[in-house]
């Protein structure tokens, strides 16, 4: 029997954490360096576990220019771009395989709500 299954692409975000409990096992996020909004003994960084999917419309742009601390950040997600997308992604076939973290978004129910929103805004009259 040949099972073929088909993706759609989505867009996902991934949010940056500025207190991550120090007991959240490394491989669950991707450390940054400290923001002014990091507190003592807490990480901040890329949190795998708490991303989820979004549409174009929900993207604004984060402008860094202004700001050293960004700046910075960005350079960092910059050149660690591919192994964060290789994190998430393995993340994401663990949860389609049943082995969701309990605080990871209803990425199943997202999904639908933007798709009902689509298909709303698509028959609109």
């Amino acid at each position: 029997m040949l099972f073929v299954a088909t993706r759609k692409c989505r867009s996902t975000v991934v949010p940056l954490r500025s207190n991550i409990s120090p007991t959240v096992p490394k491989n669950q996020y991707f450390a940054l360096p400290p923001s002014s909004h990091t507190n003592r003994g807490r990480k901040h960084g890329v949190h795998y576990y708490k991303l989820f999917p979004v549409t174009r419309t929900y993207i604004d742009k984060f402008v860094t220019t202004d700001n050293s601390y960004y700046t910075t950040v960005l350079n960092i997600l910059n050149r660690h771009e591919s192994d964060i997308i290789k994190a998430c992604q393995e993340y994401l076939q663990e949860c389609e395989k049943g082995n969701k973290h309990y605080v990871t978004p209803d990425i199943d129910g997202i999904i639908d709500v933007l798709d009902f929103l689509k298909y709303k805004n698509d028959t609109a009259i």
